[in-house]
């Protein structure tokens, strides 16, 4: 039946380290501190309320994905990073002071841009 949650929670080295605010991440069998769990919930945030971090991430994603499936190596990618970085944070400085059509157009155009072949 495997491990309850109850139990790994209540085995003394887990215990301990509960006291220093580490929560068990079952699914990776890795504690993860407060800060971590707060950083990754802030990105997310960040990412939900922003059309912009949206693109990136979609775009981030898809060409990981082809790292993952050998159709792009490690190297092509981290280029390709550091360009949509770069498109990224273009996007961003302009974009809180655009009015609402001409940022679809923005978020169009970066989209165009990140997924270039």
């Amino acid at each position: 039946m495997g491990v309850s949650f109850l139990n790994l929670i209540l085995e003394p080295t887990n215990l301990a380290s509960l006291w220093g605010h580490d929560i068990p991440n079952v699914v990776n069998k890795r504690l993860k501190t407060c800060r971590d769990i707060g950083a990754l919930a802030s990105f997310q945030q960040k990412v939900r309320n922003n059309e912009i971090w949206q693109v990136h991430q979609r775009a981030y994603k898809k060409y990981y994905a082809r790292v993952l499936k050998k159709k792009m190596t490690k190297q092509e990618f981290e280029v390709w990073a550091r360009k949509a970085e770069q498109l990224r944070n273009e996007a961003l400085e302009n974009y809180a002071f655009l009015p609402e059509p001409e940022r679809q157009q923005l978020v169009e155009e970066l989209t165009a841009k990140l997924n270039e072949e």
